[in-house]
């Protein structure tokens, strides 16, 4: 378990009657250039330098960090559960990725960026680090 995943994990556990993550937000880190590079070389996604271009928009991956409560269902008054769960990897578009810079201060470990996003900005989602690393090796193993 990374830092920031320990971090939000303490958060939630004993801190949870401080806050209230709203609906189906996610709060999330993004996944380091050297932890997308499959063993062949490949990079999955890299950073963006070219603001308001089409390279601006390519995909990125993230690590869930906490969720919020769910949605909310009008006619019951319920909240439905989010499919997402903390320690996921998700491929999300790099516009839907918004920085926490607050947290930066508070909470840095390296070069990580924290951040909030929406379920339903997911492209693709990893069961975890073990799934999002098997993934990998089967893209490799399959040239």
């Amino acid at each position: 378990m990374n830092n920031y995943l320990k971090a939000f994990d303490k958060l939630k556990k004993e801190g949870n009657d401080l806050f209230e993550l709203i609906g189906e937000n996610l709060i999330v880190e993004k996944i380091s250039q050297e932890d997308i590079k499959s063993n062949g070389g490949i990079i999955l996604s890299a950073p963006s330098n070219h603001r308001g271009t089409m390279q601006d928009s390519l995909p990125m991956f993230v690590r869930v960090l906490m969720t919020g409560s769910g949605y909310y269902n009008e006619e019951t008054k319920e909240d439905i559960p989010l499919d997402t769960k903390p320690g996921d990897i998700l491929l999300i578009a790099d516009h839907a990725f918004k920085e926490i810079a607050a947290l930066g201060d508070v909470l840095f470990y390296g070069k990580t960026q924290v951040g909030i996003c929406r379920e339903s900005s997911i492209h693709m989602r990893f069961k975890g680090q073990d799934c999002f690393e098997k993934s990998l090796e089967l893209l490799k193993d399959s040239k």
